[in-house]
């Protein structure tokens, strides 16, 4: 079983000795030996909410250890506090979140707001309303689709359509790190002719990390809730290369 190295005390447990790190035991690597690349997750990088949601590997185990991500020649370094407890959410960004009220949405051609629902009728348009956000904040973005006759959507974040369009009936959403404070479009985007309605949308920023996740501080044990240095990588990356280490 591979371990990282250590020059710390051992505990014994099941013939098998672990690392100590801050009065804690450590447990082995599992999945993940010193760096792995392939690595998934949402990132806020805002002081004062610094985390790590939805990894692809969980993080909870390694509570102070250092993270290193990097992603097109960037870093972004920062220690391990705690693990997620489920994720957290500030209020509701959207002024008309169930579409109650027409005027609340810049609709592209083929994009209604009646009877409480978002329509697209062969849109590959646009609905939005434009929002300032938290520079760093991740945003979670959903959205429930009550019927779909043809065509794919996207959410749309900061301006940005996210992820691969799908044509999902039901409740689906996606997440985002916003660059910027300034206000932007934030909604639905018609990607594929789209044909369908909508009953409700929500953006929030997210708060607290899910429990596969962690809280990340600037110094090993330290309570200051912020990455250690960041030199500009792209939290929304499809991948980063992950690095656990003691030190």
């Amino acid at each position: 079983m591979p371990f990282l190295v250590h020059s710390r005390p051992m505990v014994p447990i099941g013939g098998e000795f672990f690392p100590t790190i801050g009065g804690r035991t450590a447990l082995p690597i599992l999945s993940l030996a010193g760096t792995q690349s392939g690595f998934t997750c949402n990132l806020s990088t805002v002081n004062g909410t610094a985390f790590i949601t939805n990894p692809s590997i969980s993080l909870a185990r390694y509570v102070d250890y250092k993270i290193t991500l990097t992603a097109g020649g960037k870093t972004l370094i920062g220690w391990i506090k705690s693990a997620g407890t489920g994720e957290t959410y500030d209020s509701e960004k959207f002024t008309d979140a169930p579409f109650d009220v027409t005027g609340a949405w810049t609709k592209g051609a083929g994009w209604s707001v009646s009877g409480g629902k978002g329509i697209a009728a062969t849109s590959t348009a646009d609905i939005t309303e434009s929002l300032a956000s938290t520079a760093g904040a991740l945003y979670k973005l959903t959205m429930t689709s009550d019927a779909l006759t043809g065509g794919t959507y996207q959410g749309i974040i900061e301006a940005t359509n996210i992820g691969t369009a799908i044509n999902t009936v039901g409740l689906t959403g996606w997440y985002r790190t916003v660059a910027n404070a300034a206000a932007a479009a934030n909604g639905i985007h018609g990607a594929t002719a789209l044909s369908a309605s909508f009953t409700s949308i929500s953006l929030k920023q997210v708060l607290t990390p899910g429990v596969d996740g962690v809280r990340i501080v600037s110094t090993q044990g330290g309570a200051t809730y912020n990455w250690a240095s960041n030199n500009g990588i792209d939290p929304n990356v499809a991948s980063f290369t992950v690095t656990i280490s003691a030190n």
